[in-house]
């Protein structure tokens, strides 16, 4: 395990010219990531199931940190490395075997959306309403696109078929040329989108502030679902088994048939608190976190209740599944595994601070951002 390094140490040392800035590992074998298993957007993949193709050891140990100045937020990783962004601006892209540093960029905006990777680039859209796309390889820039609104943008880039679609704070939902950032078309609606789009059979569907649940096609913008489910939602909708599942801030979680086009099932439960969380959805069972510190595991075909697990913080953090263990974090400050079948915890890890993003799980390794600015790597 190597000793973290700090944004002012790299940036002392050069910021790109890292080779010389090493630390002594601590006695500790070091099992080398698997290739070709990684998580290159929020959630995992392009449904946003928050399901890991990667396994992890049965207890994993803490590999490496890095400390970032300004909370990070969620990471992803592909090609062997880690891609996050912080509040304050900065855009970094480490080793996923030893934690350093390997690239980094910088706006003034500030960033509180998770990278997304495809073909080559990786993409953050800031504060500014600003989408920002880099090359993976070496973090040169390929291209910026500013959005007319200017408003905050706090979804991921979703990517499918050459275009990247991204909801904005004003409401508009904007399709992207992956290749250049040229616009392709926009979607208005009356209220902010602070979802990540999932996209499923070439339609991407996003849950608005507005209390509207949309599908639109990827390619030409045209409008093919419209439920309206009431409320306010942050979460991202996970899509799975034609039914797509999300939390609100109605204190509801609710599951949607997108064949019928229609809400299903509203789950509400006995303590009433948000859900900020979005969910975790495999083997038949929709996992969100809530403000009343809980896990709730709802049957996905029917939204009826089948456990729950109590934590001693509110449970914002999006939680991530790595063979039968539920990975997430919790404003108590910890990190837990929790097997799906016992129920039963099997990991914990005391961060100190309160963890509020989505786990990543990639290439037998578990990556968790923590607010104090610190990205935390297991394996």
């Amino acid at each position: 395990m190597t000793r973290p390094l700090t944004r002012r140490e790299w940036l002392w040392a050069g910021g790109f010219g890292l080779a010389a800035l090493t630390r002594p590992r601590l006695a500790q074998a070091q099992t080398p990531p698997a290739p070709g298993s990684g998580w290159p957007i929020f959630r995992g993949d392009s449904a946003l199931r928050g399901v890991g193709v990667s396994s992890l050891p049965s207890s994993p140990k803490l590999r490496w940190s890095f400390e970032a100045e300004s909370e990070p937020t969620s990471p992803v990783v592909a090609s062997g490395r880690v891609f996050f962004a912080t509040r304050d601006g900065d855009f970094v892209a480490l080793d996923l075997s030893t934690g350093k540093p390997i690239w980094a960029s910088k706006v003034e905006a500030g960033f509180e959306a998770a990278p997304s990777c495809a073909e080559g680039l990786v993409l953050v859209p800031d504060l500014g309403g600003a989408v920002h796309a880099h090359a993976a390889a070496d973090g040169k820039k390929v291209w910026s696109h500013q959005t007319e609104g200017e408003a905050e943008i706090k979804a991921s880039v979703a990517v499918a078929s050459g275009v990247a679609l991204v909801g904005a704070y004003d409401g508009t939902l904007h399709a992207l040329n992956l290749g250049d950032g040229a616009r392709r078309w926009t979607h208005e609606s009356a209220a902010q989108i602070h979802a990540t789009c999932a996209i499923k059979d070439g339609v991407a569907y996003v849950a608005g502030c507005d209390g509207h649940f949309r599908g639109l096609d990827v390619l030409t913008g045209k409008e093919r679902v419209d439920v309206p489910f009431g409320g306010y939602t942050a979460a991202s909708p996970a899509v799975a088994d034609g039914i797509a599942v999300f939390g609100t801030f109605s204190n509801d979680v609710v599951g949607i048939d997108l064949a019928r086009k229609s809400v299903i099932w509203r789950y509400v439960p006995k303590k009433q608190f948000p859900f900020y969380s979005s969910a975790l959805v495999a083997n038949g069972l929709a996992i969100v976190g809530s403000r009343d510190k809980s896990l709730h595991a709802l049957d996905q075909k029917t939204g009826r209740l089948q456990w729950t697990f109590e934590t001693q913080g509110k449970i914002d953090s999006s939680p991530v599944l790595a063979g039968s263990v539920i990975f997430f974090g919790s404003h108590d400050g910890r990190i837990r595994g929790l097997d799906v079948k016992s129920r039963k915890s099997v990991f914990s890890y005391e961060t100190g601070a309160p963890i509020a993003t989505s786990p990543a799980i990639a290439e037998n390794r578990l990556l968790v951002a923590a607010s104090d600015g610190r990205i935390l790597c297991f394996g």
